[in-house]
């Protein structure tokens, strides 16, 4: 209690002195002096020197100014004293009351226990703490409290903090406990922890389960199986991630995702598309377009259907197992155009599924195929190359078989000095094999009537070679006249035109000349050269 002024006491003093005789002021200080022998000193905060010392002060004064100082003390002690005995009861703190001294029951203070009790609500300077005793809510920052919490803190997080916790202590463990979580019976069910210096811990007495969601939808569960998104993880197959999303995604808006956050940077994606029954994974450049997928960029093979994918020495394989073999589909979008399939009955096999060509090319030129009809075609001037089979004592030239032709072409009987009356031909064949022409020809029951001279055959389906000349075979039947001799069908350098020529022993080659008549037969055969 500060001591008022000597002025004013002596005002107060002289206020009471008017209503009160001095025997009575006496006998009221006579009482009030023999309880506080007993009772509680005025003011108890002060030491005894500041006692003395307001003591001294009062003792100074003129004895009229000291009774009036003494009766207004007593009489403030007399008419508002403190507890006990005045108001309050037994540990109630006592206050300034309008300028009466009060206790309330809802304000206590134990000092044997050293606590203080506050029944109702507690208010800091008005929104910095806030104790809800009606609704048992502490509000942090806010004077009401924030989406139905028991505990709110409204912060400007861009100037402070929202709620730290520290350890203050200098070890760290799965036992240091930041918050801690138990049941109705006060049992420990799980905690927030602080195993490590720069670790933070959540864990469960007999499973750890950490869910994420928006209202009663859970987003991520967390617990000894595994991740689960948009899942529980799936402890019967024991997968330490789930990720499950509703609906068949076939981009980057799978359920799956990592990658460049920035807005065109590379991500990887991957789902399911549970109404075709297939799994996809892809690579994307985000609002640009799809990017390549790269498998084992760093070494290793690629297995399907096998764990344990071969590969020669030297070289990276993607190895394919079946139950039956291994298949390599080939096609555009939506269209299943070829196949490469490997198996231990068949071997290896290439396939197009369409009425389409299977073609083989070097350096982005075709250089042959097998056409629609199954046969297989080369190039103009390519074929097969049998460098590595030559022998012989020869020196070769060419080892590469680029031609086969089987065909018709039209043959004409001439004579040297004049032809038939009647145009005689007739349709040869002829297989060509590299520049090798096989010519068979047949002239029957035909008139030769008219001609006259050396008898000759012209169109012969290729011009031959500069060199050498070819001699073939012939037969004749009434066609012409000449001695006892062999016959030949002779074919010069570059010429479409056979001439047939008798040899006889000892004597030079003479033409074989024309015995026009009907009923005439001729049969030649030759092999040449093609230019």
């Amino acid at each position: 209690m500060t001591t008022p002024s000597i002025q004013t006491l002596i005002t107060q003093a002289q206020q009471v002195l008017n209503l009160k005789s001095t025997n009575e002021i006496r006998a009221t200080l006579a009482a009030v002096l023999a309880n506080a022998n007993v009772g509680t000193p005025l003011n108890p905060s002060l030491t005894t020197q500041q006692l003395w010392d307001e003591f001294y002060e009062i003792v100074r004064q003129p004895s009229d100014d000291i009774m009036s100082i003494i009766t207004d003390q007593m009489m403030r002690m007399v008419f508002s004293p403190p507890a006990p005995g005045g108001a309050g009861a037994d540990k109630q703190v006592i206050f300034n009351d309008m300028g009466v001294l009060a206790g309330d029951a809802g304000l206590t203070y134990n000092k044997a226990t050293d606590a203080l009790t506050i029944t109702g609500d507690l208010t800091v300077d008005t929104s910095t703490l806030k104790v809800d005793s009606t609704n048992d809510n502490v509000i942090v920052g806010a004077t009401s409290a924030i989406g139905g919490g028991r505990f709110s803190v409204q912060a400007d997080l861009s100037a402070k903090q929202g709620i730290c916790v520290k350890n203050s202590a200098a070890s760290y463990g799965s036992s240091n406990n930041l918050i801690r979580f138990t049941n109705s019976s006060d049992a420990t069910i799980g905690a927030i922890t602080h195993p490590a210096v720069t670790s933070l811990g959540i864990w469960g007495v007999t499973e750890t389960q950490f869910f994420l969601g928006a209202g009663a939808t859970t987003a991520m569960t967390l617990n000894s199986t595994g991740l689960g998104i948009g899942i529980a993880p799936d402890s019967a197959k024991a997968t330490r991630l789930s990720v499950y999303q509703t609906g068949d995604l076939t981009d980057e808006t799978a359920p799956f995702s990592i990658g460049n956050t920035a807005g065109n940077g590379m991500r990887l994606y991957a789902g399911v598309n549970n109404t075709n029954e297939y799994v996809y994974i892809g690579s994307v450049k985000s609002t640009t377009g799809y990017r390549s997928l790269i498998l084992q960029p760093n070494g290793g093979n690629v297995g399907v259907g096998t764990t344990s994918p071969f590969s020669d020495a030297g070289y990276k394989s993607i190895d394919l197992r079946g139950t039956t073999g291994g298949e390599v589909v080939l096609g555009s979008t939506s269209v299943r155009e070829a196949t490469i399939t490997g198996d231990g009955t068949n071997g290896m096999t290439l396939n197009t599924i369409n009425a389409t060509p299977l073609r083989f090319f070097t350096q982005g030129v075709e250089r042959a195929r097998f056409n629609t009809a199954g046969n297989l075609a080369f190039v103009s001037g390519k074929g097969i190359d049998f460098a590595a089979v030559t022998g012989g004592t020869g020196t070769a030239t060419a080892n590469v078989l680029n031609d086969y032709e089987e065909g018709t072409f039209t043959a004409t009987l001439k004579g040297g000095t004049t032809d038939p009356t009647i145009a005689v031909t007739t349709t040869g064949k002829y297989t060509k094999i590299g520049n090798q022409v096989f010519v068979r020809i047949m002239f029957g029951n035909v008139s030769t009537l008219g001609a006259s001279g050396a008898i000759s055959i012209t169109g012969l389906p290729f011009t031959s070679a500069t060199t050498p000349e070819q001699i073939g075979y012939l037969m004749v039947e009434n066609m012409a006249t000449f001695t006892n001799s062999s016959l030949s069908s002779y074919l010069g350098a570059s010429s479409t035109t056979m001439s047939l020529y008798t040899s006889t022993s000892n004597s030079a080659i003479t033409a074989i000349t024309h015995s026009a008549g009907i009923g005439r037969y001729l049969w030649a055969a030759i092999t040449y050269t093609a230019a």
